[in-house]
């Protein structure tokens, strides 16, 4: 691929695929505690939701998902489904492999002979670590002395 081709990746392929016919060809999330129920459809497109629209809230995806009356009732569902363990390992799952995506094409992309990939790798590895890991602030202090007093009464010392 050329390094001015911009190349997409359609984050929903990531996701896969569940079947939502009967609750027998549903799929199931597990965790280390366990496995458990598998997501209905509402919740199945609130994780999509989501995942294709990294940058829109849970209240947003409840919206545009569920049929809610007023804004509390959004953000309340949307806490309730955040904090169901089958939509975390759901979005946990997710999250894995659109790490590894991205992880293999930065290695890729480091390993190649021209120069502009490896910079364009570099680069990329910075912009998702600060993304992770937030980015590093410079902190800085300034300390203020009065000396006033005590050059005024040296002043008398020194002849000034």
């Amino acid at each position: 691929m050329d390094i001015n081709e911009r190349q997409t990746i359609d984050l929903t392929t990531l996701i896969p695929p569940s079947s939502t016919t009967s609750p027998a060809n549903q799929q199931t999330t597990k965790n280390r505690v366990g496995i458990h129920k598998p997501l209905t459809r509402k919740q199945e497109a609130f994780v999509t939701e989501l995942i294709k629209n990294p940058k829109m809230s849970a209240t947003q995806a409840i919206k545009n998902t569920y049929n809610v009356s007023t804004n509390h009732s959004a953000e309340v569902m949307a806490s309730e489904n955040l904090r169901k363990p089958e939509i975390i390992s759901r979005l946990g799952d997710a999250n894995n492999m659109i790490e590894q995506v991205l992880m293999d094409t930065v290695g890729e992309y480091g390993n190649s002979d021209k120069i502009q990939e490896r910079s364009l790798a570099v680069d990329t590895s910075k912009w998702i670590h600060d993304k992770i890991h937030g980015k590093a602030v410079q902190k800085s202090s300034s300390v203020n002395f009065n000396f006033t007093q005590h050059v005024g009464d040296k002043s008398k010392d020194y002849g000034l």
